[in-house]
């Protein structure tokens, strides 16, 4: 890789439109409840802060 690590990022060079072209992963959020375990488990505090952002969004806040 040749890029420099710091400086301008060239969107204008991306593509409009990625139609057609095939998907090669996808992630799916586990469920809310599986999340909570790992947090009580590891004491995840991270974790602990943004489910208050994620139940903020899930209300309808911005």
């Amino acid at each position: 890789m040749t890029a420099p690590p710091t400086g301008p990022n060239p969107t204008g060079l991306l593509p409009d439109s990625y139609d057609g072209t095939q998907r090669v992963a996808a992630y799916v959020s586990p469920e809310y409840a599986q999340y909570a375990r790992l947090i009580f488990k590891v004491s995840h505090n991270l974790g602990a802060n943004v489910a208050v952002c994620l139940m903020a969004v899930t209300a309808g806040s911005h």
